[in-house]
């Protein structure tokens, strides 16, 4: 069924494109480049420029002379006018990143201690986190466009809820976004974390980079988003990106069994491998943190040991058949891998998957995968979820012009 377009969106929606043209260019742009460029009259750029210099969002930052006529005035972003703020729960550490409208990192914490509680505990660290964040900064309230949630799936987007979170006992049906809201007193906004990673991705994209890629994330867990021609996937329950059971080996691979371990999660997660140097006697069983004996055996493998790198050679071929499987169903010939236990290990790992999908993947065949690493690998889902207040505030999007609301329950 057709749906009618929301007209009195349109103003807001226009606004939202100029500023858009405007933040994709830092080296600032003209009125005239921007009507160009977003396809508006130059009557409609001149006003709407008008109103977001006198909100501050943006400023003017010179004149240059282009052939005849008057000098062209350049129009910059003002990073500085507006903050988000993003918050990943993860099983291993919760990370908090402040982002300025430019989406420039201005702040990050990392906290250790909040899993070992319950998530009431986890509610009362992170208020004091983003409240403390918020006067390091000296944000004021109207300049705070507010906090995103990055949370592993599955879960309930319309309510806000986690549901049942494999990796984190305890977690269940927890009403999260609503009650950090009513600690805070401000919008927030949640995203399953690969979702807000991808809108992480996609919001720190220059205007000469592709709309469209998967991004591959690597944490305790494993994930995947989409964005295809600049919209983001997120399936009919927002819950797009559960490919940690997707089967990338058959039962002799996986030591004769054939339970969940032929899984790209189990294959590849930095728990196998680091229990796979254990048994090789490449580190040890207790003393290091797991992230310790992961780096190790990363460090051994860079070195040219080879069992530590036949561990990850074979990690990374099972990460290949599961991005070969994504990029040929989703036709998408970029990747961007990220996530706090990417870093480590991409250096080593990217070669061999670029290697293997060459044969992997269908598609190959009629154009490149290229391979990239995310801008914020470590930090991805909580610069993403901070990201994700800001695109939902700040970007144009022609569904919005659809809806009810300009923007929709998440």
């Amino acid at each position: 069924m057709g749906r009618g377009v929301n007209l009195p969106k349109m103003g807001e929606f226009n606004q939202n494109a100029v500023l858009d043209c405007i933040r994709r260019r830092p080296e600032g742009v003209s009125q005239t480049e921007i009507a160009a460029l977003a396809g508006l009259a130059n009557q409609t750029v001149s006003n709407v420029t008008r109103r977001l210099l006198r909100d501050g969002l943006i400023r003017e930052s010179g004149r240059v002379l282009s052939g005849p006529g008057k000098p062209r005035t350049l129009l910059q972003l003002n990073g500085a006018s507006r903050f988000s703020i993003g918050v990943h729960l993860d099983p291993s550490v919760t990370s908090v990143t402040a982002l300025n409208l430019a989406g420039e990192i201005v702040a990050n914490r990392l906290l250790w201690s909040l899993h070992e509680g319950d998530p009431e505990t986890f509610l009362i660290e992170v208020e004091d986190t983003v409240r403390r964040m918020v006067m390091d900064l000296r944000i004021d309230e109207a300049a705070l466009a507010g906090v995103g949630l990055a949370v592993p799936g599955p879960v309930d987007a319309v309510r806000g809820v986690v549901v049942t979170p494999p990796l984190l006992p305890g977690w269940h049906n927890v009403s999260l976004r609503s009650a950090l809201a009513e600690r805070l007193g401000c919008r927030v906004e949640m995203e399953k974390d690969v979702v807000a990673a991808a809108v992480g991705e996609m919001w720190h994209r220059p205007a000469d980079e592709g709309s469209s890629f998967l991004f591959v994330y690597l944490g305790t867990g494993i994930g995947a988003g989409a964005v295809i021609r600049g919209q983001v996937l997120r399936g009919a329950t927002d819950n797009f990106g559960e490919v940690g059971r997707f089967r990338v080996a058959d039962s002799t691979e996986a030591l004769g069994r054939s339970d969940g371990s032929c899984t790209i999660g189990n294959l590849i997660s930095p728990a196998r491998i680091v229990a796979q140097g254990r048994d090789a006697g490449l580190v040890g069983e207790k003393g290091d943190t797991v992230e310790d004996r992961y780096r190790a055996i990363a460090g051994l493998a860079r070195a040219g040991e080879s069992r530590a790198s036949a561990i990850l050679q074979e990690a990374a071929t099972h990460l290949a058949r599961g991005v070969a499987q994504l990029s040929d169903v989703l036709d998408l010939d970029e990747v961007v891998f990220g996530g706090p236990w990417w870093g480590p290990i991409s250096d080593i790992v990217m070669p061999n998957v670029a290697a293997a999908l060459t044969d992997l993947a269908v598609l190959t065949s009629v154009r490149p995968v290229t391979l990239r690493t995310s801008r914020h690998s470590h930090d991805a889902a909580s610069v993403g979820a901070a990201a994700l207040v800001l695109d939902e505030t700040f970007s144009a999007r022609p569904e919005r012009l659809v809806k009810p609301g300009l923007i929709a329950a998440r």
